[in-house]
């Protein structure tokens, strides 16, 4: 609707739970990023979405990991992902128990 108003479109994150089945069609979808919880595979999503923006995933409960843990879990999300049109998240957020230090460690 922004388009068609001529105002600036702003860009549009979805985040479909459970709808890893439906990524191909999302990625036809006018959304700018899929955001993806932390049971989809990256390297599948990737597959079936081409070019388009990706955010995830790491299994927030990594955060109760130690330091070093936490370190090596989001490297490899990060390398499983690629760098291009991607963006870092938790694969749905952070629960109240977690250390917002963990956050930190994960952010780093």
């Amino acid at each position: 609707k922004l388009r068609e108003r001529k105002m600036e479109v702003v860009p549009m994150t979805i985040f479909a739970r459970g709808a890893d089945w439906a990524l191909e069609e999302l990625a036809n979808s006018d959304y700018d990023v899929l955001s993806l919880n932390w049971t989809v595979n990256p390297i599948d999503a990737r597959k079936q979405v081409g070019s388009k923006s990706l955010q995830g995933n790491l299994e927030p409960a990594v955060l109760f990991a130690d330091g070093p843990r936490i370190r090596s879990e989001a490297a490899k999300m990060v390398k499983s992902f690629g760098t291009h049109g991607y963006i870092a998240n938790l694969g749905h957020g952070m629960l109240p128990s977690m250390k917002p230090e963990a956050l930190e460690v994960f952010v780093d």
